[in-house]
C-alpha cells in the first residue's frame, strides 16, 4: 500500500502512521484502544472505536 502523504493530527506522533494508513486504504473503520486515537473519533469521516464497542455492535 502506498501512503501518499504524512499525517500529523494526532497528539502522539507515533500514532499518525495508523491514520495515514487508514486514509490510504480508504478504511471504513479504525479499531484502537489508544486514547490518543479514540479521542479523534471520527477522523476525516472514519469512525475510531475501541475493541469493546465492536463486540457490542456485533451482538
Amino acid at each position: 500500500m502506498e501512503i501518499r502523504h504524512t499525517v500529523s493530527e494526532c497528539i502522539d506522533p507515533e500514532d499518525n502512521k495508523f491514520l495515514a494508513l487508514a486514509e490510504a486504504a480508504e478504511a471504513e473503520l479504525i479499531v484502537a484502544s489508544d486514547p490518543h486515537l479514540t479521542s479523534l473519533h471520527p477522523w476525516h469521516g472514519i469512525p475510531i472505536l475501541p475493541p469493546a464497542a465492536i463486540f457490542v455492535a456485533i451482538r
